[in-house]
């Protein structure tokens, strides 16, 4: 009996899958729709470096809209072990600075070593779960702690960010771009207006700021 249930409900998960497939438009058809087209070659290379290490891959299926200059989208492979067949797994949302630089840092909740390990004492919550790094020079580490020494900011990552996804987000910026993405997780363009709104809101009132 319990194989027979078993069965069935494999069948239905395959249907289901079918059924869903067939009735979600085509990526490509969405992306024209909402004004994306493919991007060009990033600043001059096939490579995104990341502040992180070498933790980019090479970036796949660059994305782009008239409606957003300041944005990229593509996606790339974050590996899960020796064992995992490599395959694009994260959509990565990458904004430039057209006037300056960005602080560099990386903002993750992965039990990564960090360096530099920014410590809040006020925000207790913020601190355990999230791992905050600076790069480069003590000025750019003053300016990375007052940056998200923020309640509003710390709300917004706790509440705003986790309703796109139930995952906590990573941010990442290498002075020139910041890098806002979901480890694990490629979107479908569906979801990219929604994705969009919040991350432009989030960037332009807590990080959009410039270095001279």
């Amino acid at each position: 009996m319990v194989e027979v249930i078993s069965v069935v409900l494999v069948i239905l998960g395959v249907l289901l899958g079918s059924y869903t497939s067939r009735n979600r438009p085509a990526e490509k058809d969405v992306l024209k729709d909402l004004g994306f087209t493919s991007s060009h070659r990033w600043g001059g290379s096939n490579e995104v470096a990341s502040p992180n290490a070498a933790q980019f891959y090479s970036p796949r299926n660059r994305i782009g809209s008239e409606s957003y200059p300041e944005l990229t989208i593509f996606s790339t492979l974050f590996s899960q072990g020796e064992s995992t067949f490599p395959q694009d797994n994260t959509r990565i949302f990458a904004f430039k600075n057209v006037n300056g630089k960005y602080p560099r840092f990386i903002l993750t909740d992965e039990s990564t070593a960090l360096k530099t390990k920014i410590q809040y004492e006020d925000y207790p919550d913020f601190s355990n779960i999230f791992n905050l790094c600076s790069f480069g020079s003590s000025d750019n580490l003053n300016l990375v702690k007052h940056l998200f020494d923020n309640t509003l900011l710390h709300d917004d990552l706790f509440k705003d960010m986790k309703q796109i996804c139930s995952d906590y987000i990573t941010i990442e910026s290498d002075g020139n771009h910041i890098f806002y993405y979901w480890k694990y997780h490629l979107f479908y363009a569906q979801n990219f207006p929604k994705i969009i709104s919040k991350l432009t809101r989030f960037h332009k009132t807590y990080l959009d700021i410039t270095l001279d």
